[in-house]
């Protein structure tokens, strides 16, 4: 029989065979599994949802009129949020209203009801001032075994994420403000500090200040000019005191009278050559005018003194008074007189020569004077500016809060409420039942396969064949007793 062609192939009835041979097995695994998850699937509790949907509403008012000084992202503030609400004291209020006891509000059950929260966020990609993506909206949950509890819950956070979001909103804007009015108030002191040293400065280097610098030089100018007009003034002093001291050397020498007329004389002269080159108005003309006049008083006194004395003499009376001694001392009151308008002229002189160097030393000292000044100037320019600058962020801060209190700002508003919820959310029952059979009928039928691989047992043709290398030449079905 060698030689013949024989398939080796497992039918179903095969299967079905192999199945109702090891059926016990198969049982064996399969009731045990089937029960358990059956069981399990029963005996897992229910767990309730409950949902609420906020909305984040924009500004109302457009931030072209009124811009708000809260900025970033809706998801860092909604962190922010949530840490003030899940703190332990916050949170174990909103489960103590939730109706549960509070014994059971220790550490574990709180960590363990902070896991049963849960928030999703509607998220659209779209440009704004911010970045390219705005959260639109979010949904917060709780789940619990009690629906009722769930429902509070879920409530409870919605309104506190609506109250705590104003809260931080407009706290956030307070402590603006009050940054800004610090600010402002540092500044102002600032400003007072620099306008003082300003004016300290002005009073310590006045007359040396940049601004005075035209002043100054004009006054150079004029120092200058007044000094020359009594160089010139003492000069000619100097010269009547020269020639009274010359008239009073011929008058006590015996000269007397002729010798002042020789003088008057000698100045004509000179103020005829001075005509031809000066005006009457100028000082040398004006200065030889009057000593002529003062020579000619001189001479006239003298004369009328010796007509008086030749007068005594003929009606015989004796004077101890002569005209040379009159004209002496004539001579010698005027000579003192043109001394101390000298010395007067002089203290003048000194003076504006004095003032003349206090000016130059303003001059000298005015590049130093002028770099400082400008520092100053600068400075206080600069928190003139600077406060300028906080002012106006003050008055939008305060716009910002008046949005916030008005609630005109960005704000959550609550779209969809929580709801009781009537199924609960988990388990799966069904699906649990029906995953227990599969995961028991799968590994049934592996305990089947496995008890098939290692049996001992020929059952059938096909495992004779296989065992001899050739087919039976003929089988005998079972045969049932009667």
């Amino acid at each position: 029989m060698n030689g013949v062609n024989y398939e080796d192939k497992i039918s179903i009835s095969d299967l079905v065979a192999i199945g109702w041979r090891h059926k016990k097995a198969f049982l064996v695994v399969f009731v045990p599994i089937l029960l358990l998850t059956g069981y399990l699937s029963i005996a897992i509790p229910a767990e309730y949802r409950s949902s609420a949907t906020l909305l984040v509403e924009a500004q109302e008012i457009p931030e072209s009129a009124v811009q708000s000084t809260i900025g970033g992202y809706v998801e860092a503030r909604l962190a922010a949020i949530e840490k003030r609400i899940l703190a332990t004291t916050a949170f174990a209020t909103v489960l103590l209203r939730a109706g549960i006891d509070e014994s059971q509000l220790d550490a574990a059950y709180i960590r363990d009801a902070r896991r049963r929260i849960s928030r999703e966020a509607t998220i659209i990609e779209s440009p704004n001032p911010r970045g390219v993506s705005s959260t639109i909206s979010f949904t917060v949950s709780f789940e619990s075994s009690d629906p009722n509890v769930a429902y509070l819950v879920t409530r409870q956070l919605a309104e506190l994420y609506i109250i705590e979001n104003s809260k931080l909103r407009i706290g956030l804007v307070e402590s603006t403000n009050k940054f800004l009015e610090d600010e402002a108030n540092r500044l102002k002191m600032q400003l007072r500090d620099v306008e003082q040293k300003l004016a300290q400065f002005k009073v310590k280097h006045i007359g040396a200040l940049p601004e005075n610098l035209a002043a100054n030089m004009n006054n150079i100018d004029k120092a200058d000019m007044t000094i020359q007009l009594l160089d010139d003034s003492i000069n000619q002093l100097q010269s009547q005191t020269f020639q009274l001291q010359q008239q009073l050397l011929a008058a006590e020498n015996a000269e007397g009278v002729d010798a002042l007329r020789e003088e008057i004389e000698k100045k004509k002269l000179h103020l005829s050559q001075a005509r031809l080159q000066y005006t009457e108005a100028h000082p040398d003309i004006q200065a030889l005018k009057e000593s002529i006049r003062e020579l000619e008083l001189l001479v006239a006194s003298g004369i009328e003194k010796e007509a008086n004395t030749n007068s005594s003499r003929v009606g015989g009376i004796n004077e101890a008074t002569t005209t040379d001694a009159d004209l002496v001392l004539m001579l010698k009151s005027r000579l003192s007189q043109v001394s101390n308008e000298v010395l007067h002229l002089r203290q003048k002189r000194d003076s504006w020569q004095q003032k003349k160097s206090e000016i130059e030393s303003r001059l000298i000292s005015s590049p130093v004077v002028e770099q400082e000044y400008q520092e100053l100037q600068r400075e206080l320019s600069n928190t003139k500016e600077a406060l300028d600058k906080l002012k106006t962020k003050q008055i939008a801060a305060r716009l910002s809060l008046q949005l916030e209190k008005d609630e005109k700002a960005e704000r959550f508003s609550l779209v969809e409420p929580a709801m009781l919820p009537q199924e609960p959310f988990k388990p799966n029952r069904p699906a649990l039942g029906l995953l227990g059979f599969v995961l028991a009928f799968g590994l049934g039928v592996i305990t089947v396969a496995v008890a098939e691989r290692y049996s001992s047992t020929i059952n059938g043709a096909k495992a004779l064949a296989r065992i001899m290398g050739e087919p039976p030449l003929a089988t005998i079905p079972v045969i049932d007793k009667m």
